[in-house]
């Protein structure tokens, strides 16, 4: 019975807006615990996720299924809206473009 077996791995960084250091602890852990279940909600693995106050390290196994630009755009957008409807006062974040 023939099989295959792929593991891609995807190192990822992005950063703030203007590289604002919105991302301090405790809430970075927070915003690291959702981009997680975001990942997970790819039919991805969140191997790692962390970084500083202005940026954002994320070492994903890529789904089969998933691209790296829809995974990005999934993570990004998700937890743009979940930063905006948890805590108003942060209505000015947003993750850099690109």
């Amino acid at each position: 019975m023939p099989q295959s077996f792929a593991a891609v791995h995807l190192h990822c960084i992005f950063s703030t807006k203007q590289r604002v250091p919105y991302l301090s602890q405790p809430f970075a852990l927070r915003v690291h615990e959702y981009m997680g279940g975001s990942i997970r909600g790819t039919k991805s693995v969140p191997v790692a996720i962390g970084g500083m106050p202005d940026h954002v390290h994320l070492l994903v196994g890529m789904g089969r299924e998933v691209t790296i630009a829809d995974l990005i755009k999934t993570v990004k957008t998700s937890t743009t809206r979940w930063i905006h409807d948890t805590f108003p006062e942060l209505a000015e974040f947003s993750w850099q473009s690109g």
